[in-house]
């Protein structure tokens, strides 16, 4: 369907579709390699914390303190940080899935113009894979 409307676009109408693709891929790269550092030294650090907060156990389990709770619920919550990061980001990932879905099932193609492309920029948006990526590992 996308393909027949796009025919009766002319030459010039194509080139600026293109363009504004072209755009909104860049928009993305962009916005991806600004967040990738933040992002990997956050995974970076909590996967440091565990340690020390693992040795700060022992250490007063050794000597029967009673900040050991207090450390063993650090600990927890040290080694969950990165679980949640992965549940977050799929719960986004499954939304842009159902995002897409509905939007590919509704007749866009027989909406207004403007509705049209509002259409196409959020399906452009979904059909790329949406993934972290810190110094080329995928999550």
């Amino acid at each position: 369907a996308l393909q027949a409307h796009m025919e009766k676009y002319e030459q010039n109408d194509k080139s600026f579709i293109y363009r504004q693709h072209a755009n909104i891929l860049q928009i993305l790269k962009e916005h991806t390699q600004l967040f990738s550092g933040v992002l990997y030294l956050e995974i970076l650090v909590s996967s440091i914390q565990p340690c020390g907060f693992i040795y700060s156990l022992t250490k007063a389990l050794k000597r029967r303190e009673p900040r050991a709770l207090d450390c063993l619920f650090k600990t927890f919550i040290a080694m969950m940080a990165p679980f949640l990061v992965c549940a977050c980001g799929e719960e986004i990932n499954s939304q842009l899935d159902n995002l897409y879905t509905s939007i590919y099932m509704n007749r866009w193609y027989e909406q207004k113009p403007k509705s049209r492309k509002e259409y196409l920029i959020m399906m452009i948006a979904a059909t790329n894979p949406n993934y972290v990526r810190l110094q080329k590992i995928y999550y």
